[in-house]
């Protein structure tokens, strides 16, 4: 008889606690977090409720730090990550270094799933890589450089390669990379010549995905 009342009270504590109390509502997203919204006003209240602190943390960037917060094997690690994400933090480079399509994933998965759960604001992270001619890391597609590209006059081609750099790109969690330049090789200021795609923009072929001007 006792065992009965139990699981009876058990059954009756699980129904009520998934039941909202009358009157109860769930707490609305703040703007920020709206996709609805145009980003101008996602954006004006996101910075509204930010602390100097939050600020001058999402223009920070971490590169050869990523060893103090991965441990032996290069996997994410949440014990060490309070020590440099506890306000956030704006981007961390090349989270392809030492690690495989998989492995990289999985590192920004994690990386991503613990700053949305365990700071203030959830302000999600950009990571970023280098994929002059095609994603620099373990396990990605590299196609020929910059130059050899623009020499086939295929502007179409060149797209379509680049298109596969950035669905590998994003598959591993990266949302910008620095790619191909356009005739920069024109310019007395100019910094490696490797990332010009030719000495005219009409046949770079540039993508319009994940890629940002570079070297400059």
């Amino acid at each position: 008889m006792g065992r009965h009342c139990i699981s009876g009270l058990l059954a009756l504590w699980f129904f009520l606690s998934a039941v909202p109390a009358q009157g109860q509502t769930t707490p609305a997203k703040p703007d920020y977090q709206n996709a609805s919204l145009p980003t101008s006003k996602r954006v004006d209240d996101l910075l509204s409720r930010m602390t100097l602190e939050e600020k001058v943390a999402q223009m920070m960037c971490l590169w050869n730090a990523k060893k103090q917060f991965t441990d032996g094997k290069g996997k994410f690690d949440p014990a060490k990550a309070s020590d440099w994400f506890k306000v956030g933090i704006g981007r961390i480079e090349r989270p392809s270094d030492g690690h495989g399509a998989r492995a990289q994933a999985e590192f920004t998965n994690a990386i991503q799933k613990w700053v949305k759960e365990n700071t203030r604001l959830g302000i999600p992270v950009i990571f970023h890589d280098e994929a002059l001619h095609g994603l620099q890391g373990p396990e990605a597609t590299s196609f020929p450089q910059a130059i050899a590209l623009a020499g086939t006059w295929n502007p179409e081609l060149v797209e379509r390669a680049f298109a596969a750099v950035a669905n590998e790109v994003r598959a591993r969690g990266t949302q910008q990379v620095l790619a191909r330049a356009i005739a920069c090789g024109k310019l007395v200021a100019s910094a490696p010549i490797s990332p010009c795609s030719a000495s005219s923009w009409k046949i770079t072929g540039m993508p319009r995905r994940v890629f940002s001007f570079t070297h400059f």
